[in-house]
């Protein structure tokens, strides 16, 4: 529930997805913009919710691609972060969304 929560919460809200806190708390500030979702780094979370194996059903992938969606939604800098090389974000996203994982 928790998930369907937030994705409704952050849905076409710029300011609850915004990205500025995140990058700029990565150089020492920040702490005036507030505390926006992506600020958290909910992303290596979210994304491992996408992997199946035996925690994650396919309601729980749902819900996690829902939050998804509503944090990547008109907000280029959050798709940007799927770039990551350390969540493999598009990846995993491809391989939740097929229903399987090829990473090891």
């Amino acid at each position: 529930m928790v998930l369907w929560v937030i994705g409704t919460a952050i849905q076409n809200n710029p300011q609850a997805q915004d990205v500025v806190s995140l990058m700029e708390s990565k150089r020492g500030a920040g702490a005036e913009h507030g505390y926006q979702y992506l600020s958290y780094d909910p992303l290596p979370g979210l994304i491992g919710k996408l992997t199946p194996g035996s925690s994650s059903t396919p309601e729980l992938r749902a819900k996690a691609v829902y939050t998804l969606s509503g944090l990547l939604k008109h907000n280029g800098p959050a798709v940007k972060e799927l770039d990551r090389p350390d969540i493999e974000g598009w990846i995993r996203l491809r391989e939740g969304l097929q229903g399987k994982s090829q990473i090891k």
